[in-house]
């Protein structure tokens, strides 16, 4: 009986034991959850603190921009008053050239330019908060996911829009060199996957080329977007983009290609517009030009290589461009 005793007060000994080893282990899971659920606790304070700060920030940025605009602008807008010839200013800017009123206006022009590169500073570093932000942003509750996205938007367009700012005021005053770097910038900042919306921009790339000199990058980039454009569009709805490869064709000792391209648009005319001498009378001599020049280059080489030399720096032709557009 003392035995059966002894054994049942071990056996209760045994199983309080193996309780409070429960009750402790539990004990130490709650505290860690408890520990764990505090420590994201205070992640997510901190960050919906740092995107608050961002969210001000681009609010007071945004004030910022629409006071500069407006000072900015009215100060062009009297400089320009003050242009003997307004209608030829950006002619005259071009060409570096121009009266004292043009030369202030040139002026003005390059500090609007210097002022947005302050303020282009000031935006650039707000979108590398964001981005460190969108770094975070799978730790975040669901609310704050949605702000940090829609912030990480609107500071990357708003940024984007400063640059293409700064960019036209280069481009105004001449400087194409620096406006063409700011575009292939932007441009180079667009997902690849993404590229083919920016078409607007690429053009702008290409005038770019065009305007500093280099024909064969100009002619290059445009193709780019010439070789996306659906056959039977070519001549007519984009008209203006064949006419531009047309004229880089012929500039660089090309005419056989700029004729061949000038062709697709006079084909794609209606009826009445090829009959009527008076009407698209520029495109029907230039065509005619074109047509001189093949004749009296003679047949191409069997490389399909032009053979005709080149007005400018750039060399002789761009090879057999006609055939492959």
């Amino acid at each position: 009986m003392k035995r059966r005793q002894a054994t049942s007060w071990w056996a209760a000994v045994a199983v309080s034991a193996a309780m409070a080893a429960w009750l402790l282990g539990t004990s130490a899971a709650w505290a860690a959850d408890g520990a764990d659920t505090s420590a994201g606790g205070d992640a997510a304070v901190k960050l919906e603190k740092q995107l608050a700060a961002a969210e001000e920030r681009y609010t007071a940025l945004q004030t910022e921009e629409l006071e500069l605009s407006v000072k900015l602008m009215q100060a062009q807008q009297q400089a320009l008053a003050a242009v003997e010839n307004p209608s030829r200013v950006n002619e005259e800017l071009a060409k570096g050239g121009g009266g004292k009123g043009v030369r202030e206006y040139r002026s003005i022009l390059m500090a609007s330019a210097a002022q947005w590169r302050a303020f282009e500073a000031k935006i650039k570093s707000l979108d590398g908060q964001t981005k460190t932000l969108a770094r975070e942003r799978d730790k975040a509750p669901a609310a704050l996911q949605g702000r940090i996205d829609q912030l990480v938007i609107n500071v990357g367009a708003k940024h984007r829009a400063v640059l293409e700012k700064i960019a036209d005021a280069y481009d105004k005053v001449g400087d194409y060199r620096n406006a063409l770097t700011i575009n292939l910038a932007i441009l180079n900042s667009v997902p690849e996957d993404k590229r083919a919306a920016e078409r607007t921009l690429v053009e702008r790339i290409a005038t770019l080329h065009e305007k500093s000199g280099d024909l064969r990058k100009a002619l290059e980039t445009y193709l780019s977007v010439y070789k996306t454009v659906p056959e039977n569009k070519r001549g007519g709805s984009e008209r203006k983009l064949t006419e531009a490869i047309a004229g880089l064709c012929e500039k660089l000792g090309d005419p056989k290609a700029a004729l061949d391209l000038l062709r697709l648009v006079y084909n794609a005319l209606p009826k009445d517009k090829k009959e009527d001498e008076k009407q698209e009378k520029g495109l029907k001599d230039k065509i005619a030009k074109l047509e001189g020049l093949v004749a009296k280059a003679g047949p191409r080489p069997k490389s399909g290589r032009s053979t005709g030399g080149s007005n400018n720096d750039n060399g002789g032709g761009p090879g057999d461009v006609g055939g492959g557009v």
